[in-house]
């Protein structure tokens, strides 16, 4: 749970109790402005528990957390914090303060010092020391052997107004003089439990020159490791572990230790779980909802089962990872480093002086020559066309679907006959029974049974659809989408790829493509579709691993009619002429119109 203090400055967050003393990163949903992206917010059992009690009842008592003993340290941390703030007001009045944590101290012999100008105690362990008087301060100086072992310790003294509360700590190793200031990573909390790390692997962070970012893609979603198995990555995969996204704001050798070491660092959300029944079956994932009566857990193979707390024997938080270690063991060096290049870089750019430049003539050679079906506004048929889109998901020049919706309505509002109208997310009641077509082009994240009811009645009465690109993925269950649309992608089964493609027409005869060929583009493929290639008719197919896949298709459920398109990732591509030419012709098709109903506008394009 979250919730803001009372001067609304301090965000406090309570999750389930943690002992185990690694680094935890807690995801905080779209928490990134104008995005739904998640931010990893770390934290760690660092620190020290703090409680003051009035010498009066009356006057109340406080309880919290500080990230140190030493109180110039607390300040510099905490100085706008409101409980700090309070705190500092509570002690000055007659009271006591006391502090409690753990050492966590690095093996070999270190001596601590800590000094403050009013008395005080420690207690290490089960000795307690009082402080000594000496040049005006009081002190304390411990020798301590600790063999890489935490120590429990305490320390005590009174408030009072007019006196400093600021402890100064400091240490000296074994052999060296020099007085050092205690790391914050030296004292823990309380409760923290006794942890011996893993050692980590020798050596700097690996260099990426000569990495590939397409082989890393390519082993993160592949048989051999499965890591889109459980972990979603800048929207692709799943979502069974934590989300890989914000990996880019790491460095290389430290998310090579969390792979290498996976039980260093534990995602608080993505703890795994014990479930042991009352019939003596064991059940291990992640419990994701619980209340009085039963707990819903997700289990390893991403099911989820509810469990009635009346059945439950034991229930029992694990101190490991449900990621395997030795998941690198089978790699060679050059494989990992393009593991980690993929996954600490975004895809890397296509080319924009690469991207194919049409021609006048290029244009004019697919046309047909021959007269329009219709002339223009001539018995044309009323058309309404709906385009629907969302935020923009990706970069500039990348799925930009605000700029597409206004560059689509400035070009068809100067075809005769037609009607066009925007939708946000998905199209409204009126725009579903009153739309000849509806042209998608966004990331559905949320297609549902009600989403799908709604297609099922447009198609039935005849309602075309095209989609482009993006908008022929379904986050889950992609089947579902493919019996609408006749094929679809899923972040999880389908590969994906930037770059230089050569489009082959593999219909010549059908209206869409008619007097197309083999056409260049710079854009992205998905490949493998789900769904039943034999129900629909592919017009164009991409290379891909060595195998043609279908890229442009036309499916027909009832009397209703769907074009897809894989292609139209990049700005560029959707303003290619040869790409618009397909897409209004689909539209056309999609509406029972003559294919060139819209080939006007391809032809103005010319003229200007």
């Amino acid at each position: 749970s979250a919730r803001l203090l009372d001067d609304h400055s301090v965000l406090s967050i309570s999750t389930d109790p943690y002992s185990l003393p690694v680094h935890y990163a807690l995801s905080l949903p779209g928490t990134v402005a104008s995005s739904a992206t998640a931010l990893d917010l770390a934290f760690d059992l660092n620190g020290v528990r703090a409680e003051w009690r009035s010498a009066s009842r009356a006057q109340g008592s406080w309880e919290g957390w500080l990230p140190h003993l030493d109180a110039s340290v607390n300040a510099s941390f905490l100085a706008n914090s409101f409980p700090y703030t309070d705190l500092m007001r509570q002690v000055q009045t007659l009271g006591r303060l006391r502090y409690r944590g753990q050492f966590a101290l690095p093996s070999g012999q270190i001596t601590l010092s800590l000094e403050r100008s009013a008395p005080f105690t420690l207690m290490i362990d089960d000795q307690s020391r009082t402080a000594s008087r000496s040049n005006g301060l009081y002190q304390v100086a411990v020798r301590i052997n600790s063999e890489g072992k935490a120590k429990r310790f305490q320390l005590e003294h009174e408030t009072a107004p007019g006196i400093a509360i600021g402890t100064r700590c400091s240490y000296q190793n074994a052999g060296d003089p020099t007085v050092r200031p205690i790391p914050l990573a030296w004292f823990q909390v309380p409760w923290a439990s006794a942890y011996t790390p893993l050692r980590m692997p020798e050596g700097k962070g690996p260099e990426f020159a000569g990495s590939d970012w397409l082989r890393g893609k390519n082993l993160f979603t592949s048989e051999r490791l499965k890591c889109s198995s459980c972990h979603r990555i800048r929207g692709e995969g799943a979502s069974l572990a934590p989300d890989l996204s914000n990996l880019s704001h790491r460095d290389a050798a430290s998310v090579l230790r969390d792979i290498r070491e996976p039980n260093l660092a534990i995602n608080p959300d993505f703890v795994a779980y014990k479930v042991v029944l009352s019939g003596g079956e064991e059940l291990n994932g992640f419990v994701r909802a619980q209340n009085e009566q039963q707990l819903r857990v997700q289990l390893a193979d991403g099911k989820e089962r509810t469990v009635a707390r009346s059945s439950l024997q034991n229930l029992e938080a694990s101190s490991l990872s449900l990621m395997p270690t030795g998941l690198l063991d089978g790699l060679g060096e050059s494989e990992t480093r393009d593991l980690l290049f993929f996954l600490l870089n975004p895809p890397p750019a296509a080319d924009p002086e690469k991207r194919p430049i049409r021609s006048r003539a290029d244009i004019e050679q697919v046309l047909p020559r021959k007269p329009l079906s219709k002339p223009p506004d001539q018995n044309i048929k009323p058309l309404k066309i709906t385009l629907v889109g969302s935020r923009q998901d990706h970069p500039e020049g990348e799925h930009d679907y605000p700029q597409w919706q206004l560059s689509w309505v400035n070009l068809l509002e100067k075809a005769p006959g037609v009607t066009v109208s925007k939708a946000w997310l998905w199209p409204t009641a009126e725009q579903l029974s009153q739309s000849d077509v509806l042209v998608f082009y966004f990331w559905n994240h949320d297609w549902s049974p009600q989403k799908y009811r709604a297609l099922d009645v447009y198609l039935d009465r005849g309602g075309g659809i095209v989609l482009l690109h993006s908008a022929c993925i379904a986050d889950k269950d992609p089947e579902l989408l493919a019996e609408r649309i006749g094929l679809a992608a899923q972040p999880v089964r389908s590969k994906y790829r930037h770059g230089a493609l050569d489009l082959k027409i593999t219909v010549r005869d059908h209206p869409i493509v008619e007097g197309l060929e083999t056409i260049h583009f710079v854009d992205e493929t998905y490949w493998p579709l789900i769904g039943d290639v034999s129900r629909v008719k592919v017009l164009a197919t991409a290379e891909e691993e060595g195998k043609p896949w279908p890229m442009l298709w036309t499916f027909q459920k009832g009397i209703g009619r769907v074009f897809g398109s894989v292609l139209g990732h990049y700005t560029w591509t959707q303003e290619d002429p040869l790409f618009q030419l397909i897409a209004l012709r689909a539209v056309a098709w999609a509406a029972s119109e003559p294919s060139d109903r819209f080939e006007a506008l391809i032809r103005a394009r010319l003229a200007e």
